[in-house]
């Protein structure tokens, strides 16, 4: 190991790497990749704040039906 000053004044270390025979080798994960998936929203559109309960549904063109 080396150690070594740079102009800014930081201090910096240098390794030496070990032999390939020496190193450690690296191993994968044997356990399967999880899939994402997108979660859907509970509310539905009557549910959420500010909607009317009971909101009469308007046809374009049609005359509402009198009781």
């Amino acid at each position: 190991m080396e150690e070594a000053y740079t102009t800014e004044h930081w201090l910096v270390r240098i390794f030496k790497v070990k032999d390939l025979s020496n190193r450690l080798g690296i191993t994968s994960p044997n356990k399967p990749v999880k899939k994402s998936y997108k979660k859907k929203s509970k509310k539905s559109g009557k549910k959420k704040a500010g909607s009317i309960k009971d909101k009469p549904k308007i046809i374009k063109g049609v005359r509402p039906s009198k009781k």
